[in-house]
């Protein structure tokens, strides 16, 4: 059985975050009393107080609000209402139901919840990108995710700040690198680089209007700001990777003291908090190329307490063992189970099952402390061959993770916890892709958050915006500042976490509903309004180019 010892750092590093961030003094004797009882080991030491005639009366406190985040990788709104009928319906039992309604239809007042807590299902939840990285980048840390092929339209940003990256002696005068002369060379006139952000090399038998120099940057990639301190839109260059660049909101110049993050990521907000945090993925991604810790974010025991990666890493190189794979056959790539036996056990119980135990065990160790924890779970990834297989590991999971649910809710665990259960997008491989249904609900992803009521009784919630929002057209983004918002309620001053200012927290903000797709962000391909789209992405994919009326489409 998987079990998690209680460890006193996070427990002083927890009230010491608390106290930097609250400045009364009762909560800062509270502070102290908290890590004598924990360095003690005596859980029933009596609180200082006039009624037991060891100290004044203190006021009581409010510790932060958990979070627990799972996401199932490659489920669409309509595919999970297929194969997840038990998770459907442990959300339909807990959603909250109104007793009456004004003229205007505004809801007044609601029935108490199931066990007191109260779900809601976000219908026109959205992408902002095809698959999990752009989506998890938004989601996690409110930064865009751009590739050469989208990249923003800026203006020519200065080099005062040094360059972005070390090789650019030509990319800093506009130039691309010629192999035969060895030197700097321009390109032609009327001609731009391709791409400003990448040295671009040519040959004898390459010239540089085709392999690095271009006429027209609009049917290019864009020219982007290279300038890492520069802010543009309110956004700051932090990250290239193999093209692509990950743009962050940018901190306020003012807002540049001892509290600022230095990460947008919300693992080091959480860190900064001083809550609990666990990261898990169902596989070893350890150097895999899908994935956003450790590529786009660093991902280390300074940024999350818990994992379960090890886990997998342990399967992963059994298997590889096992069946006698090449040494040089990466991990991450290894599968130990298959698209008919998707739940393979392992001393008696599914694989599914061991993130969701190890979630558990967390709760239950650390009941007194806020807790931070995000799963992506692959049970739904599977893009076999066979149409028959795609959701059977989607179906196995159901099972195991509504009784996950059903448990922690009844046992009181999630009393103080935020449960988000979400998607990152719809189906996108394999032979399925190919329908045009499929096209269609990839962008419109599962996306529920249940919340306790004493959430909407302290303030900290509004039921009427997560309500109305139900129906509004919502992203990651929005749910990054969802969750940095609820994060911070109970402290007297916050650290400074730029949130992007397109985005709206769900708990209290009421999302517009004339909300459009380049308001929220959204990338014309996955617009869920078909008037926003480009006329090339009104008919299915993989099709050749054909003529609608005088527009061409791909």
């Amino acid at each position: 059985d998987i079990q998690i010892q209680r460890r006193k750092d996070i427990v002083k590093r927890f009230w010491k975050k608390y106290d930097l961030f609250n400045y009364s003094q009762n909560r800062k004797k509270l502070r102290s009393y908290h890590i004598r009882r924990e360095n003690f080991g005596n859980k029933d030491m009596p609180f200082p107080s006039k009624e037991n005639g060891m100290g004044q009366a203190e006021p009581p406190i409010s510790i932060p609000a958990s979070i627990l985040f799972i996401e199932i990788d490659s489920v669409s709104k309509a595919h999970a209402s297929r194969h997840l009928p038990l998770t459907m319906t442990l959300i339909e039992e807990h959603g909250i139901k109104w007793t009456n309604r004004n003229k205007n239809k505004t809801a007044e007042a609601y029935e108490e919840c199931l066990y007191g807590m109260c779900a809601f299902d976000f219908e026109e939840a959205t992408v902002v990108g095809g698959n999990s990285l752009p989506n998890q980048i938004a989601e996690l840390s409110g930064c865009t995710f751009l590739t050469n092929s989208s990249s923003y339209l800026l203006d020519d940003c200065g080099f005062d700040d040094g360059p972005f990256v070390t090789e650019d002696q030509c990319l800093r005068a506009g130039e691309f690198f010629g192999n035969v002369s060895q030197t700097c060379r321009p390109c032609p006139q009327g001609f731009s680089l391709r791409d400003p952000l990448k040295l671009c090399y040519t040959g004898t038998d390459v010239p540089a209007t085709k392999n690095c120099c271009v006429e027209d940057l609009r049917k290019h990639n864009k020219r982007v700001c290279r300038n890492k301190g520069s802010v543009i839109n309110g956004l700051q260059l932090l990250k290239r990777r193999r093209g692509d660049y990950i743009w962050c909101p940018a901190s306020s110049p003012s807002n540049f003291d001892k509290h600022r993050l230095d990460s947008p990521l919300i693992f080091d907000a959480a860190r900064a908090l001083g809550y609990v945090s666990f990261f898990g993925e169902e596989f070893c991604y350890n150097v895999s190329p899908y994935v956003v810790q450790k590529s786009y974010f660093p991902m280390d025991d300074k940024h999350r307490d818990y994992f379960v990666d090890q886990i997998f890493c342990r399967l992963a190189d059994r298997t590889k063992t096992l069946r006698g794979y090449r040494k040089t056959y990466p991990l991450w790539a290894v599968e130990d189970d298959s698209a008919s036996k998707p739940q393979p056990c392992i001393d008696g119980r599914s694989k599914q099952q061991f993130s969701l135990e190890y979630l558990q065990q967390m709760w239950k160790t650390y009941p007194d402390l806020p807790k931070f924890a995000y799963l992506n779970a692959l049970a739904a990834h599977d893009y076999s061959l066979e149409s028959a297989y795609v959701p059977l590991g989607l179906e196995a999971y159901d099972e195991h993770l509504s009784n996950f649910l059903r448990t922690m809710i009844s046992d009181g665990l999630v009393d103080d916890t935020l449960v988000i259960l979400r998607s990152d997008h719809g189906l996108q491989g394999g032979p399925a892709a190919v329908e045009y249904s499929v096209q269609q609900e990839h962008p419109n992803i599962w996306n529920n958050i249940m919340i306790p009521e004493k959430f909407f009784e302290n303030g900290w919630a509004s039921p009427q915006s997560l309500s109305a929002n139900q129906k509004r057209m919502v992203t990651g983004f929005d749910l990054y500042r969802t969750m940095i918002g609820l994060m911070t309620r109970a402290y007297e001053s916050k650290p400074d976490t730029p949130l992007p200012e397109w985005s709206y927290d769900l708990l209290n903000d009421v999302v517009p509903r004339d909300r459009t797709c380049e308001d929220a962000r959204i990338p014309s391909p996955f617009c869920p309004c078909m008037e926003e789209r480009d006329a090339k992405n009104t008919r299915p994919r993989f099709t050749n180019e054909a003529a609608i009326g005088m527009v061409l489409s791909y």
